[in-house]
C-alpha cells in the first residue's frame, strides 16, 4: 500500500505534470492543489479548504479529511501559512516530496508570462492564440525572486527535519530533461519512494517529454528579455537563456509496466 504523501512544490516546477503522471498509477490517487481558492469550485463535493484551514488544529483535521480519500496531495508553497504547512509536513505518517527549480529566474518569468496570457499549463497552449506580451516589470521580478528564495530556504529547512527515509528532494531540471528515458527512471524512483511498483504508460511518457509538457520555454518572446537577463541572470538565480541540465544518472534495470 502506498504511503500517505505530500508533493510540496515551489512555483513553476512541473508539479502539475508530476501529479498527473502519478495519478496514472492504479495504486495512487493524488489531490491537485486542494488549498487553492478555487478547489471547491473545481470539486463541488469538496469543502473549501482554503477558508477552513486557519491554524495547526484545522490543518491537521482537514489533512486527515483529504487522506481519507487520497493517498497524497500536491500543494504549492504560498497557499497556506507556514505554521499550517509545518503541521502537515512534519507528521510522522506522511512522506514529503519537495519539488523545486534551480533556475529561479526562469520560474519567475514563466509565471509572469502565464499571468499575461492566462495559459498556465501545457495542455492549454494549443487551445487558442496567445496574445502579444507586454514587457515584464523589473521591480516585480526582483521582488518575486527574493520572495521565492526566502520561501525555498524556509521550507527546505523545515522538511530537512524529517527522517531521511520520509523525505525526497527532486528538481524540475532532473525530471524534465531531453533524456525521456532518464525522466521516466526518475519518476520510477518517486514511485519506489512512495512504496508502489513502477508503472508507466503512454500518457506518462508524454507528460515527461519536455516538448509536450513544458510551457514558456521561449523566453525571447518577452519584449525586454535581454534586459531581464542582464539585470538578474547569475549562477545563483539562473539565467534566462542558459538551461543547465543535470546529466542523466547511469541506467539501472527497472521493471516498468507499459500499457496503452
Amino acid at each position: 500500500m502506498a504511503a500517505r504523501f505530500i508533493i510540496f512544490a515551489h512555483m513553476r516546477c512541473g508539479s502539475t505534470a508530476l501529479t498527473h503522471a502519478l495519478n496514472e498509477h492504479p495504486g495512487l490517487r493524488v489531490a491537485m492543489e486542494p488549498f487553492h481558492k478555487k478547489y471547491a469550485e473545481w470539486h463541488p463535493q469538496s469543502p473549501d479548504y482554503s477558508t477552513l484551514i486557519r491554524d495547526r488544529e484545522t490543518a491537521h483535521f482537514y489533512a486527515d479529511d483529504l487522506f481519507a480519500r487520497h493517498n497524497g496531495m500536491k500543494v504549492l508553497d504560498y497557499h497556506l501559512k507556514p505554521e499550517c504547512y509545518e503541521e502537515m509536513l512534519l507528521r510522522d505518517d506522511v512522506k514529503v516530496i519537495r519539488l523545486s527549480r534551480r533556475n529561479q529566474l526562469q520560474a519567475i518569468v514563466s509565471a509572469l508570462i502565464a499571468q499575461q496570457t492566462g495559459v498556465w499549463h501545457a495542455d492549454e497552449k494549443r487551445s487558442g492564440n496567445v496574445p502579444r506580451l507586454q514587457p515584464l516589470p523589473l521591480d516585480v521580478i526582483g521582488q518575486q525572486l527574493e520572495a521565492a528564495r526566502s520561501l525555498q530556504r524556509l521550507y527546505q529547512g523545515m522538511i530537512a527535519r524529517k527522517p531521511p527515509q520520509a523525505r525526497m528532494d527532486i528538481t524540475y531540471e532532473e525530471l524534465f530533461t531531453p533524456d525521456v528515458d532518464g525522466n521516466v527512471e526518475r519518476l520510477c524512483d518517486v514511485q519506489d519512494f512512495l512504496g508502489v511498483e513502477p508503472y508507466v504508460n503512454d500518457r506518462v511518457i508524454t507528460l515527461l517529454t519536455p516538448g509536450e509538457s513544458k510551457l514558456n520555454t521561449d523566453y525571447a518572446i518577452v519584449p525586454n528579455a535581454r534586459q531581464i537577463e542582464e539585470a538578474f541572470g547569475s549562477e545563483e538565480t539562473g539565467r534566462l537563456f542558459d538551461r543547465v541540465v543535470k546529466p542523466a544518472s547511469a541506467a539501472r534495470k527497472i521493471p516498468v509496466l507499459s500499457v496503452p
